[in-house]
């Protein structure tokens, strides 16, 4: 039995009678909902809001049961893996579980798992070629006003009503722009605005989530894609007018205050600096060339009010906050958590890591990704390649720019052989060296750039030129 996968997963092994190699794996899920549950069977659960609404609670029972079974009946040949996995949605159990060792630790020639589905007869299983269950994407968007009281609506600017007209036409993106032979659901399962106690209040802002479901990448690329274009954000204080100017609401309720006279004040719209992002690599032959991009890391963010930092090796850590005061101090606290980060760079991995867990709270519109690695996984086969290409395809999708810093460039006459490098490149906006002051002089050349040139195209000839870097070649 061991216990802590993905923090609370579980995996027991038994092993048969007879002499055998092969080894199995029989998963299970056992995660449940935030609901109240109002049952009043004798299998009702006993936690407030905790409720096993789609039926985790039968999978983890039904694998119990073979266990039972067959540790009662070992007459078999070979071994048999029992895996209990945390949180099929959302939290990402099974990948989870698998980047913490699962299938290193307890190697599975095959894998079945199964789900429960209500109007099936009992003892029957419903089987199908291709995909059986859809893929699941959560989704939220944010509608932002200025809020107001519920009897004055021509006062401020009312967000109720904006959502409510998103929620009707959210439904007609399947119908307009996913193929007919095609399935796709988009739905709305939490709306939240406002305060319960206060319902002549006009909440300032409404949050709505939703979940979107689809049976193919295709057709699961095309949903992520249809968002509302967003090149550039204004500041809260402003609002367009029906002639386009821009009223700052906060100068003009100040003179009201003071008894003058309605007048609106106007204002020029705040534009936001995008964000940036910066990978480091920590591990192996990349720890003495990251300490100096460290460094540049920090300079970095006391000039840029958006910057966050992640550090990978083995596994991907936030260090955001350890370069907020003294970088000496930094490196030695990051020296301290990075002592499990040895054994070799796993960029698809951690990109995995990444584009899962923290890209949508990081980046955003306009957003430039500075990746630093020499790009050197230690899985180079095709497979992993392949794997390691749609991750960064699928991080070039969430960004403007990717500044791809490879310290391999410093030596004449580098080629591009390795297959993780081949399977990067073609997903890098610009692929440079940064190893000494000058380049990073350069480099900084480049970031200035940003904000006055528009396209990865331009950005990667404009960061050629003035590094010499190679072209970017094709797989």
């Amino acid at each position: 039995m061991h216990r802590g996968l993905a923090t609370t997963g579980v995996v027991g092994t038994l092993k048969g009678k007879r002499k055998g190699q092969k080894t199995i794996g029989l998963r299970a899920d056992m995660d449940a909902l935030h609901l109240q549950e109002k049952n009043d069977f004798a299998h009702v659960s006993v936690h407030d809001h905790r409720m096993h609404a789609c039926g985790h609670d039968g999978h983890t029972a039904m694998l119990l049961g073979a266990a039972r079974h067959l540790a009662a009946n070992p007459d078999f040949a070979g071994t048999v893996h029992f895996i209990f996995q945390p949180a099929e949605e959302g939290l990402g159990g099974a990948r989870v579980m698998i980047e913490e060792g699962l299938f290193d630790r307890f190697n599975c020639d095959v894998v079945y798992g199964m789900h429960n589905m209500p109007g099936i007869d009992t003892g029957t299983f419903a089987i199908r070629a291709g995909a059986m269950l859809a893929s699941s994407d959560s989704w939220e968007v944010t509608f932002k006003g200025t809020g107001g009281h519920g009897a004055m609506p021509d006062r401020g600017t009312d967000p109720t009503y904006v959502a409510a007209q998103f929620i009707v036409a959210v439904q007609g993106i399947v119908g307009r722009n996913v193929p007919p032979s095609q399935a796709a659901v988009l739905s709305v399962g939490h709306i939240h605005g406002g305060t319960p106690g206060s319902p002549n209040v006009i909440p300032s802002e409404v949050l709505i989530k939703g979940t979107a479901r689809s049976f193919s990448a295709d057709v699961r690329a095309l949903l992520r894609t249809l968002r509302l274009p967003l090149p550039e954000r204004l500041s809260r204080r402003t609002r367009t007018t029906r002639r386009g100017a821009r009223i700052d609401m906060r100068r003009t309720v100040r003179a009201q205050l003071r008894g003058d006279s309605l007048r609106l004040a106007y204002r020029e719209a705040r534009h936001v600096r995008p964000p940036l992002v910066i990978l480091a690599d920590v591990s192996g032959s990349m720890e003495r060339y990251t300490r100096m991009l460290i460094f540049f890391a920090h300079a970095v963010a006391q000039c840029e009010a958006r910057v966050e930092t992640f550090a990978f090796g083995t596994r991907l850590a936030r260090i955001t906050p350890e370069l907020a005061g003294d970088p000496d101090r930094a490196l030695a606290r990051l020296a301290a958590r990075a002592g499990d980060w040895g054994g070799g760079t796993r960029i698809a991995q951690c990109l995995a890591r990444f584009n899962r867990a923290w890209a949508r709270r990081v980046l955003g519109p306009g957003a430039s990704v500075l990746l630093i690695t020499d790009g050197l996984d230690v899985a180079p086969d095709d497979a992993h390649a392949a794997a390691l290409a749609a991750e960064a395809a699928r991080l070039k999708r969430s960004a403007r720019h990717v500044l791809w810093l490879n310290p391999l460039l410093r030596y004449a006459g580098f080629e591009a052989r390795a297959h993780s490098i081949r399977a990067l490149l073609p997903h890098c906006s610009a692929f440079l060296p940064a190893h000494n002051l000058e380049s990073l002089r350069q480099l900084g050349a480049v970031f200035s750039s940003l904000s006055h040139r528009s396209g990865s195209a331009a950005l990667a000839m404009q960061a050629r030129a003035r590094l010499r870097a190679p072209s970017i070649p094709a797989h």
